[in-house]
């Protein structure tokens, strides 16, 4: 069954949300014929999505622009001319607002279009600047529920008082995107181990752990070094900090990054200490090139690596004031996780750095261990996070 479909989405930033719209742009049309259309939250989209969201849809327009020019709310006949012709373009049966959680204004449009109204959690549900009375309104006008993990379902529910179905779809990689092939990781000989992380500099996303980790493990004599890829408001504190613990010179910052796949296959194993990730689609990135991971064991990393299989969950046990040993704060809107252990909601924590050195000790000092979590890392990403897979189970979804 083809189906179109008019996604509601925010292209300005560029990151694992963004990545998966134009992969679902890609493959709905290449394995179901679908004719998607994009309803732009901001007018403007970031250089990296230019040409494949020009290349997977029919029309992508912000309503209340034409171009970069704002169109005028008075008189109010043009702008409703502007929606008309948007939704005319997309010629759409269902609407999909990504992660737009208590979008009320877009699921009304919809609603008034009399299309199919459906929600695509990817993380929003986490942030706490959300009006509770407002998201159950919100519920009321929504007609489905996706997810891109059990750890999104259980959020929506524990949280916001989701009473929809909701099904869970696993995000997916694109192993038909790579250029190269993914290479089973061995012992690296004659340089350090190369550990990595990706994503935007801020401490949730747990850079600072990884560097005091690797100092750790210097002091126990293991040759290791971090490449960093990202940007953010954290980048001059991490300098600070790794300057701070005398490993300046293994800990490298690579900015933005636009070919992800190359920084991976230089890497020998993925570490990735969030405080809190509704998935983690850069942990299923690097597995398909190749790399085992080490991950924080909260929210949805554990349904990505799988602990003892494709690499190793690292329990969290620091609370939020110990981050000043770190020489950091917590971002204020990051206050609550998913510990799938107890399905409950937790206050968040951290993965302290010695738990972490241990981690990564045993993948860098243990070649057997090393290659066996590659080759499953290598299996698990084409097999059951292979977009092909997400694809299908997002497709029943949509036909039911």
């Amino acid at each position: 069954m083809s189906l179109s479909i008019l996604h509601h989405i925010d292209l300005k930033p560029f990151g694992g949300l963004q990545t998966h719209f134009l992969r679902f742009l890609e493959y709905s049309g290449r394995m179901y014929g679908y004719r998607n259309a994009a309803w732009l939250e901001q007018p403007s989209v970031h250089p990296s999505s230019v040409e494949r969201l020009r290349s997977g849809v029919t029309v992508a327009a912000h309503p209340k622009y034409l171009g970069r020019t704002k169109i005028p709310g008075w008189p109010r006949f043009l702008r409703r001319a502007r929606y008309r012709w948007l939704f005319r373009g997309a010629g759409a049966e269902a609407g999909i607002i990504w992660n737009g959680l208590g979008r009320l204004e877009i699921a009304r449009k919809l609603n008034h279009q009399n299309l199919r109204c459906l929600y695509w959690e990817h993380g929003a549900s986490w942030d706490s600047h959300h009006r509770p009375e407002k998201v159950e309104d919100f519920w009321a006008r929504v007609d489905g529920v996706f997810c891109n993990s059990t750890a999104a379902k259980r959020m929506l529910q524990l949280r916001w008082g989701c009473p929809l179905d909701i099904a869970v779809c696993l995000n997916g990689v694109a192993p038909t995107r790579r250029r190269l092939s993914a290479t089973v990781r061995q012992m690296p000989r004659g340089r350090p181990f190369r550990f990595g992380t990706a994503g935007h500099l801020r401490t949730s996303k747990g850079a600072h752990v990884a560097i005091a980790a690797i100092a750790e493990l210097a002091r126990r004599g293991v040759d290791a070094e971090l490449r960093i890829a990202g940007i953010g408001p954290k980048e001059n504190e991490l300098r600070a900090y790794a300057q701070r613990l005398g490993v300046v010179e293994r800990i490298h910052f690579h900015g933005f990054v636009s070919d992800m796949d190359s920084f991976y296959d230089e890497l020998d194993c993925y570490v990735h200490p969030s405080m809190r990730e509704a998935f983690g689609l850069v942990c299923a990135e690097a597995m398909l090139s190749g790399c085992p991971a080490i991950v924080t064991e909260i929210d949805g990393l554990p349904e990505v690596v799988i602990h003892g299989r494709t690499g190793l969950c690292v329990a969290p046990r620091c609370e939020v004031g110990e981050l000043k040993s770190l020489y950091t704060e917590l971002e204020p809107r990051v206050n609550c996780a998913y510990d799938p252990s107890t399905d409950a909601i937790v206050e968040p924590r951290f993965i302290a750095p010695i738990d972490l050195a241990d981690a990564m000790g045993e993948m860098a000092t243990r070649p057997a261990l090393l290659e066996k979590f590659s080759r499953q890392a290598i299996e698990d990403a084409n097999g059951r996070l292979s977009f092909e897979r997400h694809m299908q189970r997002v497709h029943s979804a949509l036909s039911t």
